[in-house]
């Protein structure tokens, strides 16, 4: 069966795109490379999902006022040590760049993963400014019950990210793509190494 070919440029490396970065992929030993990327994630991803919710914060009406919870999102408890499973998305960014191979392949797959995020975040980004939504649970938690690292990672998550661009989750989104990333790398390059078993 024929692909799309507009399918097809989504899903292969952007030539124009990354065309730079793929000649620079050598320079000092190969690290400049990872760190390129990252910087290219700051721009295109961490720069528009911030942008949209400050400016929804700021300036926008939520979408949903009629709706922005229910009685179902009350009735769930704030469970304290979640924050920390939620919050580990913020480490998988630098592992998923540690964890991606140092050949040719590997960096082709990882511009290609970067390639789904980036696009993930502007569909999403998309969607928190055209449909503005705003959910905050936040006086539900209780403060007195969490030990210290609940606490820095809940006060972490509250002063950068506003309680917008709740629907839809590209927390969830993010989170998938970069362990289905991780877990393809840890399972083709690193599967016989003690420290990576626990993960497989």
């Amino acid at each position: 069966m024929n692909r799309d070919p507009f399918v097809s440029k989504l899903m292969f490396p952007w030539k124009r795109f990354w065309g730079g970065t793929w000649k620079r992929r050598a320079q000092l030993g190969g690290r400049w490379y990872p760190f390129e990327v990252f910087i290219i994630g700051i721009i295109f991803i961490a720069v528009p999902y911030f942008g949209s919710n400050n400016i929804a914060h700021l300036y926008l009406e939520d979408a949903f006022s009629v709706f922005p919870e229910n009685s179902f999102d009350r009735s769930v408890p704030v469970i304290n040590w979640m924050i920390i499973p939620y919050a580990a998305l913020y480490l998988f960014y630098p592992a998923t760049l540690i964890l991606a191979p140092k050949d040719d392949k590997g960096r082709l797959e990882l511009v290609s993963a970067m390639q789904m995020l980036i696009l993930a975040t502007l569909f999403c980004v998309m969607f928190f400014l055209l449909f503005p939504a705003e959910v905050d649970m936040r006086d539900a938690i209780d403060w007195d019950s969490m030990n210290g690292i609940e606490t820095i990672l809940f006060e972490f998550i509250h002063t950068s990210d506003k309680p917008w661009n709740a629907w839809p989750s590209l927390h969830i989104v993010h989170s998938y793509c970069l362990a289905r990333m991780m877990t393809h790398w840890l399972n083709n390059n690193y599967s016989e190494t003690k420290w990576a078993k626990p993960f497989l």
